[in-house]
């Protein structure tokens, strides 16, 4: 983890952060799309800046699901959505169960 961070990268994390949400998508769409890849913890959506941050089980978990993302990026309301590691180890705001 330390030498991703020295490139100004985040290294592995079971939490990913996903960019370039499209406006109107919610907690349940992303819940639905991700957990098609692995099952879902937490979701944090940061409504006003089109991301969010979402945590899985495990690295293991996350790293699987950015695997696929290469060869079948992930979609969500017909937009692709870049996935990366965040450089957050676990969500700490919101409840695990539930939705928007």
């Amino acid at each position: 983890r330390a030498l991703s961070s020295l490139f100004g990268m985040p290294g592995p994390s079971k939490v990913l952060h996903l960019r370039n949400l499209p406006d109107g998508v919610t907690e349940f769409d992303i819940r639905s799309v991700v957990s098609a890849y692995a099952p879902v913890v937490r979701v944090l959506h940061l409504y006003r800046k089109g991301q969010c941050f979402v945590e899985l089980q495990s690295i293991e978990q996350a790293a699987a699901v950015l695997e696929q993302c290469i060869d079948q990026p992930m979609m969500i309301a017909n937009r692709v959505v870049p996935a990366q590691y965040s450089n957050k180890d676990e969500i700490s705001q919101g409840p695990a169960p539930g939705y928007d």
